[in-house]
């Protein structure tokens, strides 16, 4: 079974979204101590890692996305640069985007309700006041613009929680990249006034941007729409959106969008906290469990066919690891890379045959003893070969027959030896003192009758006289 692709520590699953920047991809990250987690590469599209601008766009996006720790914002947690590859990780979240959102209950003939719209909008606005109140790493204001708030970059999860995504055109002070004069970027249904007539802009413009995406979850219908790029910039610059749809659908919000929507910055919010403070005054948000019940009605058949595509996906890819040679975590296991006989270094004596065969032949009787002697004279050194291959195989070549075992198996078979199986009684005897053997055979009675010691080297043994 052919293994997945595989991106610095992470297993590719399947895609998850293509766009014109990047692809989306699905990975289980693995660590030490057995940790993994579901993580998403945002794959940089390869011709355009080529593109200066764009590789710099990219690294802009982790390193500010990085920055910004909160619930509302999908982090950003590392950055791969593999075979000039550039590729994004991010935390994964089980959910679909607000304009998927809308557009499903469209085809439903169905709108947001008001509270779950406050609630989605709430969160989005919390996310933009992390972003812009974001700091390096020495306490310095980053003063990051998202410069791309829109209904396509906030996630609203199967969790019930909506949190902000894809800082790949955000503006910082200290950018690395800057925008080319003459380039707009973004969505100019939701770009303020200053950011279409490319003057400087600030945290408002992000506000004004979540006013349009209110405006739209209320009523279905964008703020700012035209036939074509031209007729949006113009209504943009000079047309007041139409909020009478919002009056019908919600006149408690009706001021707050207008506010959000006021063609000069002053004229709106100073902060995204403030919005998200005055839709929550407006009307009684929902709480995360609409929100959550809400996504599972409009998608649970999807999610379950995701969580199952998911779990295929990760039983594919360990094993295909356990195919390779390799734990199912993408790395070889113990076993696989320490050899058995580094293991098992140095290897543990040979132990004398009187050590081990006694108790055994105590047992058995005298014919048995001597036919098992028998044998294993025989197989002396095959005996002493098969041990030392199960200890260390990579010695087993080497290994020779102890001297000790070669001068001991050879009296054991002279036939004035027989007898010595009832020695055993001798030995266990209370009084000490030895008796004369008995004959030949009476000698399996009396082996069958003894109780060998189960701790022979604590006794004399009976091989010590035994003539040679």
């Amino acid at each position: 079974m052919a293994g997945s692709e595989r991106l610095g520590d992470c297993d590719v699953l399947f895609e998850l979204a293509s766009g014109g920047m990047a692809t989306v991809l699905l990975a289980r990250q693995l660590g030490d101590a057995g940790f993994e987690r579901l993580v998403a590469l945002k794959r940089v599209h390869r011709h355009l890692v080529e593109d200066p601008e764009v590789f710099a766009m990219a690294s802009d996006e982790a390193r500010l996305a990085a920055l910004v720790r909160h619930t509302n914002v999908v982090a950003v947690t590392g950055v791969l640069d593999t075979g000039g590859e550039l590729v994004l990780v991010q935390d994964y979240v089980e959910g679909f985007g607000l304009a998927r959102l809308l557009r499903e209950l469209g085809k439903a003939g169905e709108r947001l309700e008001p509270a779950i719209a406050a609630r989605i909008l709430i969160d989005a606005a919390r996310g933009l006041h992390a972003t812009h109140e974001a700091k390096d790493l020495l306490g310095q204001p980053l003063e990051i613009v998202h410069r791309d708030v829109s209904p396509q970059n906030l996630l609203v999860g199967s969790d019930g929680t909506t949190r902000l995504i894809d800082f790949g055109i955000a503006r910082a002070e200290r950018r690395m990249s800057a925008t080319r004069t003459g380039v707009l970027k973004g969505k100019l249904s939701y770009m303020a006034p200053e950011q279409i007539g490319e003057e400087r802009v600030d945290r408002r413009a992000d506000v004004f941007a979540a006013g349009a995406v209110l405006f739209e979850a209320l009523t279905g219908k964008r703020a700012f729409d035209g036939q074509d790029d031209a007729s949006v910039m113009a209504k943009v610059l000079t047309t007041p959106p139409d909020t009478s749809l919002v009056d019908a659908a919600c006149p408690e919000l009706a001021p707050v969008v207008r506010r959000a929507l006021a063609r000069a910055p002053e004229e709106r919010f100073a902060t995204a906290a403030e919005l998200a403070k005055a839709i929550g005054s407006a009307v009684k948000p929902a709480d995360d469990e609409d929100v959550k019940e809400l996504v599972e009605r409009v998608f649970g058949a999807e999610l379950t066919r995701l969580r199952e595509r998911i779990a295929a996906a990760i039983a594919h890819v360990s094993a295909s690891g356990s195919d390779d040679g390799d734990d199912g975590g993408g790395r070889t296991g113990e076993a696989a890379e320490t050899p058995l006989s580094a293991v098992d270094d140095p290897a543990p004596p040979a132990r004398p045959p009187r050590a081990f065969a006694w108790p055994a032949l105590a047992g058995l009787g005298a014919a048995g003893a001597l036919l098992l002697l028998l044998v294993a004279s025989r197989g002396t050194d095959t005996a002493a070969g098969a041990s030392a291959n199960t200890s260390a195989p990579d010695r087993s070549a080497t290994a020779s027959p102890s001297p000790t075992i070669g001068a001991s198996a050879a009296p054991l078979l002279s036939p004035r030896l027989e007898p010595s199986a009832p020695s055993a009684t001798e030995s266990a005897s209370p009084s000490g003192s030895a008796r004369p053997p008995p004959p030949p055979r009476r000698s399996a009675p009396s082996a069958a009758t003894s109780t060998p010691s189960a701790r022979p080297d604590l006794h004399p043994s009976p091989y010590a006289s035994a003539p040679r």
